[in-house]
């Protein structure tokens, strides 16, 4: 739980941000909302979806990796279980290709934690979807 004097500012505004996926299906409502509340710019939401394809394009690539290096702790244990002592250039290879997948995902990780990071920034910019009974406009007069 959050404590302290900001904690229900932070609470509240961690309810009001727009569910991702509302996002991506709806971009001109997104859009529309900025201009109607006169917060942030249409562009934020193309920028959002870019960060967040690109998110999702390194998640991807993470668990690809995720799964290949899976694959290969499986073979380099069939390896190991079978020679029971010493060791081969096969399992050698094995182990370096094992190695080399986990310094890739190591950098994925990293770029995938600055995707989020550009994500989350850039979602907490954006407004939350008006009601359509509300007006539009500085006065209460509904200006359609």
């Amino acid at each position: 739980m959050i404590r302290g004097s900001n904690s229900r500012r932070i609470i509240r505004r961690q309810d009001r941000v727009l569910d991702p996926k509302f996002i991506c299906e709806n971009p001109e409502t997104v859009k529309q909302a900025t201009l109607v509340k006169r917060l942030a710019s249409p562009e934020l939401v193309d920028g959002w979806l870019t960060a967040d394809a690109k998110r999702r394009n390194t998640q991807t690539q993470f668990d690809s990796l995720r799964n290949e290096q899976k694959r290969l702790g499986e073979l380099v244990g069939k390896l190991k279980r079978e020679m029971k002592t010493g060791t081969s250039r096969e399992l050698e290879k094995l182990m370096a290709e094992a190695n080399a997948i986990k310094m890739r995902q190591d950098a994925l990780m990293a770029d995938l934690t600055a995707a989020e990071s550009d994500c989350q920034t850039i979602m907490l910019q954006l407004p939350a979807i008006p009601d359509p009974s509300w007006p539009v406009g500085k006065t209460s007069v509904r200006t359609s």
